[in-house]
């Protein structure tokens, strides 16, 4: 199992990862919300300029990267509704190494995948 702890996140990494799963996967179930944070995390760690860097945020925000950041910010996007409360437990578990990846390290997101 793939349980690897990532170094140096931040609170504003927990907020922007947050959003974007909501933005990118609130109507996927829990698996697919936690493969989407766990492909992010892994493009955090492979420290690539084409996908942000190595920072959650950085590569959140990377233009091109995440659609739903083409056109807004995180500071102007304020999610609520069904699901939201729980991502913090996502966001922190996949980010603290306690939640497997069940893309198996992958960079990309593949339904084939994760289901």
């Amino acid at each position: 199992e793939f349980l690897v702890a990532m170094v140096g996140f931040n609170n504003n990494d927990v907020d922007v990862l947050k959003k974007t799963i909501w933005l990118e996967a609130r109507g996927e179930p829990y698996d697919g919300q936690v493969a989407v944070a766990h492909v992010i995390k892994n493009r955090a760690e492979t420290n690539r300029g084409y996908w942000g860097g190595n920072t959650i945020s950085g590569v959140c925000l990377y233009p091109q990267q995440f659609e739903c950041w083409n056109n807004r910010q995180p500071q102007n996007t304020h999610p609520q509704g069904e699901g939201w409360n729980e991502l913090e437990g996502i966001a922190r578990g996949v980010l603290g190494g306690t939640i497997r990846d069940p893309t198996n390290g992958e960079s990309f997101s593949f339904p084939s995948l994760i289901f």
